[in-house]
């Protein structure tokens, strides 16, 4: 657990796809708009980090982060 959600993917030819910024298989930014608008970090809206962090969880139940991380390990 940690404040951002990680992941990637690898390409059909066995290479790591990218962009300019090298963010291109960054899992954490992709947008969830089946869930209420939250602000990212990044300055979007609706990216899976905005909802499924652990910043994002304790700000929800009125937590700090590290009282969320304690609570569950």
């Amino acid at each position: 657990m940690g404040p951002g959600v990680g992941g990637g993917s690898v390409g059909e030819n066995g290479r790591l796809p990218h962009n300019v910024d090298g963010a291109a298989a960054d899992i954490g930014h992709i947008r969830v708009p089946e869930l209420p608008e939250a602000l990212c970090r990044c300055g979007s809206h609706d990216c899976l980090e905005a909802v499924a962090s652990t910043g994002a969880i304790a700000s929800r139940l009125g937590l700090s982060e590290g009282d969320l991380l304690a609570s569950v390990m």
